[in-house]
């Protein structure tokens, strides 16, 4: 079941939620602070602190004064709250390891989203740690699966068409249990993603089946960053994992 970071308390006998959030380093929306540690090369280790701003079971979002790459695999150790653990339920800290999805450049730090592999990391993981990792899918366990990258991930170059197109989007959880549905409209689309215009208050990492009816297209998605546009309209960042758009059928 997804969850958000929220705090329940009794307001004239009536029960409220909360967001528990706070102003930390200058960064505003925190949810609580991770240790992360980023293997650089096989003799070196890089540790550091980050700020969480989105939670969920499948991963989180956080900035970071230090950059990492899409495709890098990660540990995190944090006050998980219990609601969104799968495992160490009694413990006060919570390790998991992640694979970096998304990682946008700001102006004095980094936006880094990362999905949760589980407790360990891949057994190739200790064979050749610098490597770079895709997703494969979702384990039995609720946890992304993932697969060693032919090579390296590298920033697609391809053509987003500004485009209103129709868009079932079905979010499922780690469980791939669907838990909401809504149609949205596009705001550009390209052949591996698209930009939609969404109120839905979801997490990066999430899975989303998409299908647009009209241009006989179905692909399963990850969130790889929520936020509005100049315009004050939230969207979804997608990437369509499984399948790629017809872009050529968009002016026919």
């Amino acid at each position: 079941m997804r969850s958000t970071y929220q705090n329940t308390a009794e307001t004239n006998g009536l029960l409220t939620t909360q967001r528990q959030s706070r102003r930390i380093d200058g960064y505003s929306d925190v949810l609580f602070s991770a240790v992360i540690k980023v293997r650089e090369s096989r003799a070196k280790v890089r540790t550091g602190s980050v700020h969480v701003v989105s939670a969920s079971s499948g991963g989180v979002g956080f900035y970071s004064e230090q950059k990492c790459s899409v495709g890098q695999i990660v540990s995190l150790m944090m006050e998980m709250p219990r609601d969104l653990r799968r495992y160490d339920l009694d413990k006060k800290f919570y390790k998991v390891w992640a694979l970096v999805q998304h990682c946008e450049k700001l102006t004095r730090s980094a936006f880094i989203g990362v999905a949760f592999i589980g407790p360990m990391p891949p057994e190739s993981y200790f064979t050749n740690p610098t490597a770079s990792y895709r997703i494969a899918g979702v384990g039995t366990n609720g946890f992304w699966t993932v697969k060693e990258a032919e090579q390296p991930h590298k920033q697609r170059s391809r053509t987003r068409f500004k485009s209103s197109i129709e868009m079932h989007l079905v979010f499922v959880n780690g469980e791939g249990t669907e838990e909401a549905s809504e149609i949205a409209i596009t705001d550009n689309i390209s052949e591996t993603g698209a930009a939609v215009f969404s109120n839905a208050r979801r997490e990066v990492g999430e899975l989303v089946r998409v299908s647009a009816s009209a241009y006989a297209f179905e692909a399963t998605a990850i969130i790889r960053n929520t936020r509005a546009g100049e315009d004050g309209r939230p969207r979804l960042h997608l990437e369509f994992i499984d399948s790629t758009f017809p872009v050529s059928q968009l002016n026919k």
